[in-house]
């Protein structure tokens, strides 16, 4: 019993350098991509990257000007229409495909 709690924290341990260690690399390649996207948008105006950009940026203008919550609903029901929401109920939901495995590894047997 002794050692699968070890093994636990030990692969609890090892999960959490492996998570710093691949958010690392994907900050330093997402800084990369946009480096290379802001050279070559910078570079050749004219170019597809550069077009896609102004679009955006003219997307995001107009919507920064023309947005303020105002409380009042972004899509329309109809008159006639009768919504109704329900709880929902969890009591019969079936025992999950894994649940036997897990118990297994953390119990010692």
């Amino acid at each position: 019993m002794k050692d699968n709690v070890s093994i636990y924290h030990l692969t609890k341990s090892l999960f959490k350098i492996i998570d710093v260690l691949v958010t690392s690399i994907l900050l330093k390649s997402c800084d990369k991509i946009w480096l290379a996207l802001d050279r070559a948008h910078h570079t050749n105006k004219d170019s597809l990257i550069s077009k896609q950009i102004k679009g955006a940026d003219e997307v995001n203008k107009k919507l920064s000007a023309t947005s303020s919550y105002t409380g009042i609903l972004s899509y329309s029901t109809h008159a006639q229409a009768v919504y109704t929401s329900r709880l929902l109920d969890f009591k019969n939901l079936p025992e999950p495909k894994n649940a036997d495995d897990n118990n297994a590894v953390y119990s010692g047997n």
